[in-house]
């Protein structure tokens, strides 16, 4: 279901959507409008919080949407706008952000991915046996051997990687200057 959720609330959204501004009678509108605002807006807004377990999502969708809901009523009464369609227009808007937002996150980097290096550097392991051997008082090529890469590809990746550069450069406790090699040994 995880796959196919993202699917399931914008299709849930849009129908909703339609019955209640499209003005059908009947309970069948009642009944959507009811679950989306019991659910919907929570689910959505779990899944970008990263809970990943889906019998969690679905324990505290219920709550979530309508601590949700009862902060947003509060909002609009203060603001002296009571209304149901604003109410539901703005919940439908956080539902269909969120699911967007979870959509787009791989393409926006919001995920740990951005810290590793592509190539043999990639995982976390190496990195750490890297900024280890260079926070013991080790060089460049000493850190790569320990690492398990040659000189070469250490360099290839601090040029791709700000964030490996800053740790290397924080452990070493001095800036790395990739254009010289000479600069670049200890």
């Amino acid at each position: 279901m995880s796959r196919y959720e993202p699917v399931v609330l914008l299709t849930w959204s849009m129908v909703t959507a339609a019955l209640v501004f499209g003005d059908f009678t009947g309970p069948i509108r009642i009944v959507m409008a009811i679950s989306f605002l019991a659910f919907a807006p929570g689910l959505a807004l779990l899944r970008v919080l990263g809970l990943a377990d889906w019998v969690g999502r679905a324990l505290l969708a219920l709550p979530l949407s309508l601590a949700l809901e009862a902060a947003l009523s509060g909002i609009l009464v203060y603001a002296g706008a009571p209304s149901w369609d604003l109410a539901l227009t703005l919940m439908l808007a956080i539902t269909i952000g969120a699911v967007i937002v979870e959509i787009a996150r791989p393409a926006l980097s919001f995920t740990r991915s951005h810290a590793t290096v592509p190539g043999k550097l990639d995982d976390e392991d190496r990195q750490a046996q890297l900024v280890t051997e260079i926070l013991t008082g080790g060089s460049l090529n000493d850190a790569a051997v320990a690492s398990g890469v040659s000189r070469q590809t250490l360099v290839r990746a601090l040029n791709r990687s700000e964030a490996l550069r800053r740790a290397v450069e924080v452990a070493s406790h001095r800036e790395i200057q990739l254009d010289s090699d000479a600069d670049s040994r200890r």
